[in-house]
């Protein structure tokens, strides 16, 4: 599979837009340099990928803004920074239920922290007024224990209702980790050196943003000298054996969680499947009450499993 997309960080200290953070009170150190960015443009040009740039909370400069304009490219913001619109804005959701965004959007991240978890339902049915599209990304997932998993369930089971309600209503939104499951019939995975790479300010390429944070000599090459990249074919989903047994085609598979959690990068862990599978149940019911309303009545009812962890499927048919 080829690359599609180059993700350009316009400085070191960007909106996460999944699992990855910079370190806390990281300084910022700067812009991306016109030069570098005009390169990056470029190395995607000559590749035929398309340009996401990842914005931090400063302002960008407008030589910089003019020249990622011109390229056609999209942005993700944090909901701080309003210079750039339109934009899929990141947001996180705070323990008093605070989400601060005052405008309407066609696409969100909503990022929730572990202390935040009990305000998802609240947090989500704020936004539903606001966006076409909000991508939940969890945090502190390595921490996550039964009392989380069993808050999520709760939480996405209000969720069901919102959209039960909305829809009744035609009003159509997407909240990611209930939709996506719904339209599905393959892995459609984050894919993070298959489908898209990023590029740092210092035009080293990484699989994601997370390995740059991580650790910075984790690079997979570098826009001079394009992709060095080994053991490319463990990132692939044919060369991971617990995800290709797996139905939870919208799990992001995320490399970075395999790596920091596992130690390898096409293992996943434990929490990974156990979220994905909560999600892919919360799915399930969703849909089966919007069969019963008459509604998306071409989308084929996902079955239910008598599992949670993919694991035990793998073991189940390696001694059976």
């Amino acid at each position: 599979m080829a690359l599609t997309h180059l993700m350009i960080m316009t400085e070191n200290v960007v909106a996460p837009m999944c699992y990855y953070r910079a370190e806390k009170n990281q300084p910022f150190t700067g812009f991306i340099a016109k030069e570098r960015l005009t390169e990056a443009i470029a190395f995607a040009a000559a590749q035929n990928l398309s340009v996401n740039y990842l914005l931090g909370d400063h302002h960008l400069p407008d030589d910089l803004l003019d020249l990622m304009a011109q390229s056609g490219g999209a942005f993700i913001s944090p909901v701080s920074v309003s210079q750039v619109r339109p934009a899929t804005v990141v947001i996180r959701l705070s323990e008093d239920n605070l989400v601060n965004l005052n405008e309407s959007v066609d696409n969100v991240i909503l990022l929730v922290p572990k202390t935040a978890l009990a305000q998802l339902a609240n947090g989500i049915t704020l936004l539903s007024h606001l966006t076409k599209r909000i991508n939940v990304i969890l945090e502190d997932i390595p921490q996550f224990t039964g009392n989380e998993f069993w808050t999520y369930t709760e939480q996405l089971e209000q969720v069901i209702e919102l959209l039960i309600a909305a829809y009744s209503r035609h009003h159509i939104f997407e909240v990611s980790v209930l939709s996506d499951r719904l339209m599905l019939g393959d892995m459609n995975n984050c894919n993070a050196g298959i489908d898209h790479v990023t590029v740092a300010p210092d035009g080293a390429l990484y699989l994601c943003p997370a390995f740059f944070y991580h650790d910075p000599a984790h690079s997979i090459g570098h826009l001079r000298d394009g992709l060095q990249q080994k053991n490319s074919h463990l990132l692939r989903l044919d060369h991971a054996p617990i995800c290709r047994a797996c139905d939870a085609f919208h799990c992001k598979r995320c490399h970075f969680l395999s790596v920091t959690t596992t130690g390898e990068i096409h293992i996943p862990s434990r929490q990974q499947c156990l979220l994905s599978h909560i999600e892919r149940d919360a799915s399930r019911r969703l849909l089966h009450r919007l069969h019963t309303m008459g509604l998306f009545a071409k989308l084929p009812a996902i079955p239910g499993v008598d599992y949670l962890d993919p694991i035990s499927k793998t073991l189940r048919l390696l001694y059976q």
